[in-house]
This record gives structure tokens, C-alpha cells and sequence, in this order.
């Protein structure tokens, strides 16, 4: 498979706040916060020193979804395409619980997971000077 044949499609969090009220419903925990609103967003490994975090924040995902994603074999075979958006919270410590994933196909579900679980501890964001839940929802495009 060549890499310029796959194509990964990364929305700015900004942009993806229908995908984030679409998730919310799996999330019972009313302590959670949105990207798009956090007083104090998380950091990336990285970006402790960014000035513009946000940016960083998000290119680093960017990043990390691009060096960590495989096109399933048997879904490049079938050519099985599609959006998938995995939803997830970074917790109070850091690390990432993956929500919910919705998509077209179950192999692409796993993959975007896989890809989202393998993401690095995190410095939570804070909300009031206390590290918060975050909630974030990802759109992840497979597409040959």
C-alpha cells in the first residue's frame, strides 16, 4: 500500500463540535468539558513551551494520527472507506479513555481506536485552576 494512495482527514476541534454533541449522549459524567470551551486546555507532550498550544495541541494529534495509522489489509482489500469519529475524554491524570467509536465498518472502528489508545499521556486541562475531564470527538476520513 503507498502512503500517498491513503488519505487521513484531520477537522480543527473547533470544527468539529457536531461530531462532539453527536458522541455527548455516551457521556453521562456532567463534569466533562469541551475543547471549545476549557478555560485551560490540555498539553501535548511537546507544546509545554508553544505560544500558540492550541495550535500545537492540535497538530500533535494531527501527527499522531498520521505516524500511527495502518489501513487494515482486509479493508484496503474490500475497499471498505469511510469516516469513523472516535470519541474520548482526557482524564483528570492525563490519560485517554476512548468513549465511543461509530463508523462504517468494524475494521475501521478498531483501527481508529487503536490509533487513539496508543496516544501519550496528556496534561489534563483545567477548568477554575482544577484539572477537568475533557471530551473531544475526533473524525478520522479512510479513504484510497
Amino acid at each position: 500500500m503507498k502512503k500517498n494512495t491513503i488519505f487521513i482527514a484531520f477537522l480543527l476541534f473547533l470544527q468539529i463540535s457536531q461530531a462532539q454533541e453527536t458522541m455527548s449522549e455516551k457521556i453521562e459524567d456532567k463534569e466533562d468539558v469541551s475543547f471549545t470551551i476549557i478555560e485551560s486546555i490540555p498539553i501535548y507532550p511537546g507544546c509545554e513551551n508553544a505560544i500558540d498550544q492550541r495550535g500545537c495541541f492540535q497538530n500533535k494529534i494531527f501527527e499522531h494520527i498520521k505516524n500511527n495509522f495502518r489501513y487494515p489489509r482486509k479493508a484496503y482489500r474490500e475497499n471498505i472507506q469511510g469516516k469513523v469519529i472516535v470519541s474520548f475524554v482526557i482524564e483528570k491524570d492525563g490519560t485517554i479513555n476512548v468513549l465511543n467509536v461509530k463508523g462504517p465498518h468494524e475494521l475501521l472502528e478498531q483501527e481508529a481506536r487503536r490509533i487513539i489508545e496508543k496516544m501519550p499521556k496528556i496534561i489534563p486541562g483545567t477548568q477554575k485552576g482544577e484539572p477537568v475531564r475533557m471530551t473531544m470527538a475526533i473524525p478520522i476520513i479512510f479513504r484510497m
